[in-house]
């Protein structure tokens, strides 16, 4: 019954007002479709989601379990827009895990040259620049998972994202309609995407890349960073155990690269950590 007032009440609103409040309304449609304006042409809303099925047979299992399943991986939420021609931000959200995802602002100036400040992806590695929607296997590759701050990392699944403060831009315009070379450096906390730094330190992180030909690039990037963890020492004698506390290094390296064409795609990456 409850349900039902409702709707009657919403419905009542909607056949009344138009006709008490007519001038009002004239007015209101002019602002609403100033507004709307705008937002259409200023800012933008997109979504996209990757869903799977999975089955395992466990026969072997006393306990029943279910053996198939589907499963969401990703459910994106991505509101971007731009305040002026050289100022912009993006908003990204994962809905499965309820997660924000990325939140920066970007002013670019010029071609060569733009400054992003807050959480977004760090310039580490060319897979970790790349969306998951056009990533033709779904999941990033094992060393990526492993060494750029994803499920396998020491630091856990952070996404590939931190907050901080980046620079950027492309330079030398090619014959084919695109840039030469294309750079990254950012300074992150370095904890990912907690909100927080955990240490006094902070992680830097420099990526670039070169286009000699239409559709191929290849470039080097390194992160450089400390993670603050906890371990654990047993005593031989007491059997007591005791915690300390540390800032582990988190160093790495990589060599990326891509070929790219409207029917071929070939791409190679190679990590290296802890030098």
């Amino acid at each position: 019954m409850k349900n039902t007032r409702l709707l009657f009440v919403i419905w009542m609103l909607f056949l009344v007002l138009p006709q008490g409040y007519s001038q009002e309304k004239k007015e209101d449609s002019s602002v609403l479709g100033q507004v709307n304006g705008f937002l259409s042409k200023h800012v933008k809303l997109t979504a996209y989601g990757q869903f799977g099925y999975s089955y395992t047979d466990r026969k072997d299992l006393d306990v029943r379990q279910a053996d198939n399943q589907f499963f969401g991986r990703l459910g994106m939420l991505i509101l971007s827009g731009d305040i002026t021609d050289k100022l912009s931000w993006m908003v990204q959200y994962e809905l499965f895990t309820s997660q924000l995802l990325e939140l920066y602002a970007c002013y670019k100036p010029y071609s060569f040259f733009q400054v992003k400040i807050g959480r977004m992806k760090t310039c580490f590695t060319l897979e970790n620049q790349m969306s998951p929607s056009v990533y033709e296997t779904v999941n990033f590759s094992r060393v990526i998972e492993r060494l750029a701050g994803f499920s396998g990392d020491v630091c856990g699944n952070q996404g590939g994202r931190d907050m901080g403060l980046q620079v950027g831009g492309e330079l030398f315009k090619t014959s084919f309609d695109d840039y030469f070379l294309e750079y990254r450096a950012g300074v992150y906390n370095g904890s990912g995407l907690s909100m927080k730094d955990h240490n006094d330190a902070k992680d830097f992180a420099a990526w670039f890349t070169v286009q000699p030909v239409k559709g191929l690039k290849m470039g080097a990037s390194a992160y450089i960073g400390k993670l603050n963890d906890d371990y654990t020492v047993v005593n031989d004698e007491t059997g007591e155990e005791i915690i300390y506390n540390t800032n582990m290094k988190r160093n790495r390296m990589a060599l990326s690269t891509c070929y790219q064409t409207y029917r071929l795609t070939c791409r190679g990456v190679f990590v290296g950590k802890r030098w």
